[in-house]
């Protein structure tokens, strides 16, 4: 588990690298305000390829990617789902 700094107003982020099958890992960003009412899933869609480890995720032109600060505004935790490493 990677820990990285957030642009959101106190909430908390983390980064989860998971081994899905042999060589393929699948990344998955949890951010998490302090009273959060309820859990939103959010998959980019297309190729779902996102590149969370890299930070460019912050500019997706994906609209749920784009406007996940807006539901944890709303005390909702975002999960975001990347793309298998092989995809």
């Amino acid at each position: 588990m990677l820990a990285i700094a957030s642009t959101a107003s106190q909430a908390s982020v983390d980064l989860f690298t998971i081994s899905t099958r042999p060589n393929v890992t699948q990344q998955i960003l949890v951010e998490q305000p302090n009273s959060p009412i309820a859990n939103l899933i959010l998959f980019s869609g297309g190729k779902g390829k996102i590149k969370l480890d890299s930070g460019k995720y912050i500019n997706n032109k994906n609209f749920l990617v784009r406007s996940r600060q807006l539901f944890i505004d709303n005390n909702f935790i975002t999960i975001l789902i990347d793309a298998p490493s092989d995809k």
